[in-house]
This record gives structure tokens, sequence and C-alpha cells, in this order.
């Protein structure tokens, strides 16, 4: 190692042309000679006795597109890295577990982390150099792509077994940080964790911190899930203030209904323009609960535009949803999304309020915060304070009148280039967009919901869920490739919350079912956790993501998908499990705060005091609605089945929950159960809410004591009460 680089043949490297991904389809006619991640790669590293120049990015990435033209298509560039290094491009949408790991041994480093990521490895994979985007040549500070090149050949020349000595410690250190501990599942521990985000607050613009903002959808969504069991005020309003913010800001595209990935100011006005089936997956959902918990309809409304915005313009002819948009098109980054004052008063004037509308077209275009004769801005709505000034107009009014002119503004941009659509279809992704519908579905009684959810569904599961087997996802006919851990907990969490909606045990039987997948290639029993990847994954590593980055940390997913899934059987060794690979993960979940947020939610659901409730009746009866709107205010306290139909003997089989239970006298019928012992069956509202009320009073009391928690796995307890070259903070 280290010596200089032997001249071998590039006789098997595969063609980027033949990856299934289309960012790496994309980089297949450069003058790179870049090779797949994979062993044939490792293996020519090795003989050539070459580091790898590992590159990461994704299809709708900007600054991926901007490193690509000016280094990846340069004779220059490409000449040095075809005789010095092995070349190595992947997608971190298709291998998520590869982009965690050099993720995070770049940020060990003491270097930001984002797209493109840039990392040097020895032949054995070790990282000993890392950054994000690079210029050609030197630029504002910034170092150049030709000269990092010279100093990682330089660096591996002269210290070669040093610097895999260091990368060795690196992955150690990763391995070492999210290990398995003896720590309780203990809501104290999560209140901690948000108590330290106080300092981090943006109490004027909302989110966290004063210099990029992005949503942070885990971080909210557990300061909600806190405040609602302690009934601390000051995190719920701080949740408020941020989706208030960021519903009015340019982060969100108003007319599309769907939000852009983060804005490069702290006020949300100055958007990066890329989208993510992900984000708005997740904030749908964060949107929907709290504006639930508020009462705030505009929050729901956000919700609603969303879906349809997906329905208009992400949804796949099969039902499925495609992974994102790109910032650029044709007009350069953005200009799809911008407008200029002149251009709103004409199209809206014309198409909303007719030939005499000038006036309120001006209204609409000031209302979205644009100006005559000002440069073309993203569509940013101004306060309500600010339109009670200016126009006299309180909230319902002026949201009427800028409702009236979003068609006419909507078609207008039709006529528009659009950016580039990433038609990838990504299991994980999809399933928290099945989820978020499902729930809205029935929350808000809208079958449209239900239905777009169950289409997807059935879709995803035909084209990835294939002889007991999970894919990454499919682009057009080509599989993805084996799905880590991440797919697998999404999507069993997502079958659950589809069977809430629709009362069909077959969602139930595909959740047991991939569950039982995700525990046989993915469980540590030795350690009693969730590994990010199965065994003979082609990594350096198998360890535990604890930790939120751009989604919920997957470890933390898939125990609480195996608790859910449990309480839904009755199986209470499921139940114990996941509970236990929850606790194990406690202190590698929490250590930083900032990325804590999807396992203080997960703990909090995980130790509410809970109940099991059958419905049986019709989705669609009144009476069955009837019942359902009496359960639902309590439903991050259940475990639901719902039975629209007799379950066959090898549903009741699986779900032995089930056994047993009718529609007594034809009518919809729900029984309330707690560790097998049930209440009197009852079709009467009234009488269920009585049932119910034992998980009011706990709630009051700030959650459950241990008595009421089963034992746990030996390896844990349970206790009650700017540019995209940059990832979140």
């Amino acid at each position: 190692m280290g010596a200089r680089p032997t001249t071998v043949t590039t006789t098997g490297r595969a063609s980027l042309a033949d990856e299934p991904s289309p960012y790496l389809q994309d980089h297949a006619d450069d003058p790179v000679r870049w090779w797949p991640w994979g062993e044939a790669a490792f293996a020519h590293a090795r003989a050539a006795d070459r580091p790898i120049f590992l590159s990461i990015g994704y299809a709708t990435c900007h600054w991926c597109g901007v490193m690509h033209r000016e280094s990846f298509r340069d004779d220059e560039v490409a000449s040095r890295l075809n005789e010095s290094f092995v070349p190595i491009k992947v997608d971190r949408e298709q291998r998520p577990d590869v982009d965690a790991i050099y993720t995070d041994a770049v940020g060990r480093m003491g270097i930001p982390t984002g797209w493109p990521l840039t990392v040097v490895l020895t032949p054995s994979l070790e990282p000993f150099f890392g950054g994000t985007y690079f210029p050609r040549e030197a630029s504002e500070g910034m170092p150049g792509l030709l000269d990092v090149l010279a100093q990682a050949r330089e660096l591996y020349a002269e210290e070669g077994q040093h610097a895999a000595r260091r990368g060795r410690a690196l992955l150690e250190a990763l391995a070492a940080d999210a290990r398995p501990t003896d720590a309780e599942l203990d809501v104290g521990r999560g209140e901690r964790a948000i108590a330290a985000l106080a300092r981090l607050r943006d109490q004027r613009f909302g989110g966290y911190g004063s210099g990029a903002k992005f949503p942070r959808v885990t971080l909210l969504m557990a300061e909600l899930d806190v405040a609602r069991r302690t009934g601390r005020e000051s995190g719920t309003a701080h949740v408020a203030r941020t989706l208030d913010a960021m519903r009015r800001g340019a982060i969100r595209d108003p007319l599309g209904g769907t939000f852009h990935r983060y804005t490069e100011d702290a006020q949300w006005v100055r958007p990066h323009y890329e989208k993510t089936l992900y984000d708005n997956a997740l904030l749908a959902g964060l949107y929907l609960r709290a504006g639930r918990a508020t009462a705030t309809e505009p929050f729901i409304e956000v919700a609603r535009e969303i879906f349809d915005g997906w329905e208009r313009e992400w949804r796949n002819v099969d039902g499925t949803f495609a992974a994102g948009f790109a910032a650029d098109d044709a007009g350069g980054e953005g200009a799809y999304h911008r407008w200029t004052y002149e251009e709103v008063v004409e199209v809206a004037g014309a198409g909303a309020f007719g030939a005499d509308g000038g006036p309120d077209a001006g209204r609409v275009a000031a209302l979205f915060g644009l100006a005559p004769n000002a440069p073309a801005a993203p569509l940013v709505r101004i306060s309500d304070a600010a339109a009670r000034v200016r126009f006299g107009l309180d909230e319902p009014e002026a949201s009427a009148l800028i409702e009236r002119a979003l068609g006419p503004l909507r078609e207008a941009r039709t006529r528009r280039p659009a950016p580039p659509r990433d038609d990838k279809v990504l299991v994980a992704w999809n399933a928290m967009a099945i989820a978020a519908l499902a729930e809205a579905g029935r929350w808000l009684a809208e079958p449209r919901y239900v239905r777009l959810a169950a289409e997807a569904a059935d879709a995803l599961v035909a084209c990835c869920w294939r002889g007991g087997r999970l894919r990454r996802g499919v682009f057009g006919e080509l599989s993805l490739g084996a799905a880590p851990l991440e797919d697998h907990a999404h999507l069993v969490r997502a079958m659950l919350r589809l069977h809430h909606a629709t009362g069909e045990l077959r969602w139930l039987v595909v959740a047991g079912d991939v569950e039982r997948a995700m525990h046989a290639d993915f469980f540590d029993a030795a350690r009693g956790v969730f590994l990010a990847t199965a065994a003979g994954a082609d990594v350096p590593m198998r360890r535990v993501e604890a930790s939120d980055g751009e989604v919920p940390a997957p470890s933390v997913v898939a125990a609480l998908a195996t608790i859910e899934l449990g309480e839904h059987t009755g199986d209470r060794g499921t139940i114990t499990r996941g509970r236990a690979a929850l606790a194990a993960i406690a202190e590698a979940a929490t250590r930083e705060p900032t990325r804590a947020g999807s396992w203080v939610s997960a703990c909090e659901a995980a130790l509410g005091a809970r109940r099991e409730v059958v419905l049986v009746g019709d989705p669609e009866d009144a009476r069955t609605r009837a019942l359902w709107q009496t359960i639902a205010p309590h439903e991050d306290r259940l475990a639901i089945v719902r039975l629209a139909a007799a379950p066959s003997a090898a549903s009741l089989e699986r779900f032995p929950s089930a056994r047993g239970k009718v529609a007594i006298g034809g009518a919809p019928t729900a029984y309330v159960c707690e560790l097998g012992r049930c209440e009197r069956p009852t079709s009467d509202p009234s009488e269920l809410a009585r049932q119910l009320r034992p998980l009011v009073a706990a709630r009051a009391q700030g959650g459950s004591s241990a008595a009421a928690i089963e034992p746990t796995h030996q390896s844990g307890g349970v206790r009650g009460p700017s540019s995209d070259a940059r990832r979140p903070p």
C-alpha cells in the first residue's frame, strides 16, 4: 500500500449505463471511468494499489450537477482520476447505507457534510480524506478539485499505511458511537433532549438556529409529542410558530402545494428549489397532527394541498409516487417558481377576476410579497397583520382572494419549462407517503386519500415485494437492488396505517410478512438491536443507525414498527423485543439532541398506556364512523384492528386478537381489550368513550408506570414516567 500505482486493465468494469439508477446513468458518458459500488471495483483498487475516489450524489441535487459539469466532464480532471484513483459513483438514494457510513465518517473528520459527498478511501474502504462540493480550480477560498486530487494522491503514496490506520480508527469510532447499552426506555431522557433544543429555537421565525433553515420534521414532531403528554405549551407554541412561518414562506410552493428542501436564510424566503418525496410525506403528517392538536384549520389545509400536489404532479401511472424534482430548469435554478408582480397581475386579472379585476389581481400580487418593477421572486405570503394594515383584509378574506388566483397561476406555470422529475420509486419514501395519506383519510373522513394510499400500496407491493424479499425500489422495470432496513421498517408502519384506514386484514398480513423478513435479515439477537444493513452487504461495517439524518433513524423506526405490529397481533414477545431494541439504542440516539427526534417520539409512543381496540363494521357506515370518531382522539394510545369483512381462518391464525369479534346484531361493534381481557362489546359511542376514559386519565398523569410494562430483553430496561452540499446540522 502506498507504492507507485500499478498499471492494470479495466476489463470487466461495469458500465454505469447498465445501472438502474438514473443518477448513475447520467454519468455513463463521462470521460471519468466510473465504477459502480461493489466488489469488482474494490478488487481493482487492491490489484492496482490505488485509492478509491468515492463521489456520492443523487439525481435532483443542484451542486452534484454543478460538479458534474465543471469537473467530471473535464478531460484533465478525468485523466487524473483515471490514472491515480479508482473512481466510484454512488447514488445515495439507491444506497442510503453507504451514504450514511461515509457521511458520518466525513463529519467525524470535522468537515461539514452534504451532497455531493467526496471521500477518498483506501482499497479496503477506510476513509482518509473527505469533503463535499469542490470547484474544478480553487475559488472563493475553496480548494480546487485538481489540487485536492494531488493532495490525496500524495497522502496515500507517502502515508498509505498510516492513512489506513486512521480510517480504520474512524470507522471503529462510528461503530462505538452506536454501540447498544443497558440504558432504560425512559421518557425523561427524551424530555432532556427536547429541553436541550430550547436554546436553538428561533423565537421570531420558527425552526432552529439562525442560518439556513431545514424543516427538521422529526424534531418538531418530538416537541409536539412531549408537549402533548406534559402540557408544556412552549413546545406546542414553537411548533405552531414554525409551521405557520413555513406555510407562508418560500420554502413552500403555493401553486404545487408541496415544499422545497430548505431555505438559505433564517426567514424561509430564499429557497433551494429542490423537492423530495420524503420531506413532503413527513411534513404532511406533521401539519395534519399539529392541525388536530392545536385546532388550526390552515395547518390541515396545508396537508390537503400536499396530497393534491402529489396527485397532480408526483403520481406515476401505477399509483406510486416519484422521488422528487430537481432545483434546476431550462431558465436556471428556480426560474419555474419565480414571478414578477406584473406577471401575477396579468395572469390573475385575466383568469380569476375578469377584465375589471385589476385591483384584486394587484392585491394578490402584493399578498404574495411582490412589488411593481422588481425582479422575479418566489411567492411569499405576507403576514396577516400586514394584510389588515395594507388592504383591510382579515385572514379568511386574504386566503379567499389568493385561492381564486391559484388555479390560473398554476395553469400558466404549466406552460413554463418544468424542472426534471426523478421518476424512480423508493419503497421507504413511498411508504411514508402512504402512511400520511392513510392517516389523513381516516382522520378527515376523506375516501380519496385512502384510495390513493391503497393504490400506491398495491403497486409498491407488486413491484418490490417479491418472493419474500424486498427491493429498495424500481426505476422503470429495473430493480434498485436489495432493500436496507429503512425500507422494511417504513413499509411495516405504512401497512398498519392503511389497515386502520380500510379495515382490510390483507395489509396486516403484508406488515407481518415484511416484519418477519426484517427480523431475519437485520435483527442482531446477541445485542438486541436492528442493524441498518443485512449480513453479507458490501459495506465496511454493519451498524446501528440510531440518529436521524435526512430521514428518521432506521434502527428507531424498525424498533417502533416491531412494537406496533406486536400490539396488533397480541404477541407480547414481539412487543418486548421492539421495546428492548428501542431501549438499547437510547444513549446513541440521544447523544446529539438535534438528531434525536424520532427516538423521542418512539419512546413516547412505546411507553404510553396502551389498550387494543377491534372495530368491526363497514368503514362507510355512519355508525362505524361514529365509533371511529370516538376512538380517534386516543389512537396514539391504541393498537387498532379494523374488520371490514369476516376474516379468513388464515388471517385469524396470524391475528388472534380478531378471533370471535363480530358485528353484534349486524351493527358495527367495538371491543376494547387490555392484555387479552376485553370490556363488554358495544355499538354505543358513549359507552365506548367510557371504556376509553382510563387513557385520558393516564395522559393527564403524564404516562404509564413500570407496572403496566412487560419485562424487557436483557439488553435494556423499560421505565415509565448555502447550497444543497449540506445536510441538516
